[in-house]
């Protein structure tokens, strides 16, 4: 209890730290995104694929709840915008179910 009222009394907020807790997370996550993006293994893709379509949907719906407080274009184009970011991992994901190319290997000549 001491340590939050010190945080209080130097100026920094929770809201602050949630923030910078959300920072690190996101930093986290953005590692795996790219490392599925660069080695393109198929697990990795369609897990790092799971992980931001949960926090696109999730974000998706904290928004819908408060879009009322906001002008009516204004929600609209959040929430199309919004939703587009949770479609797009969804179409991917299905991408990498489709059954792999097969390259037919011929001896020259």
């Amino acid at each position: 209890m001491d340590e939050l009222i010190r945080a209080r009394q130097s100026g920094r907020t929770d809201n602050e730290h949630l923030l910078l807790d959300f920072g690190a997370m996101s930093l986290g996550s953005g590692v795996v995104l790219g490392a599925a993006a660069l080695f393109m293994e198929r697990r990795l893709v369609q897990t790092a694929l799971i992980s931001y379509l949960v926090f696109a949907v999730a974000h998706l719906a904290i928004h819908a709840h408060y879009a009322g407080q906001l002008r009516t274009s204004t929600a609209a184009i959040l929430m199309a915008a919004l939703a587009l970011a949770a479609l797009v991992p969804v179409a991917l994901l299905v991408l990498t179910n489709r059954p792999r190319a097969t390259k037919s290997w011929r001896a020259p000549g």
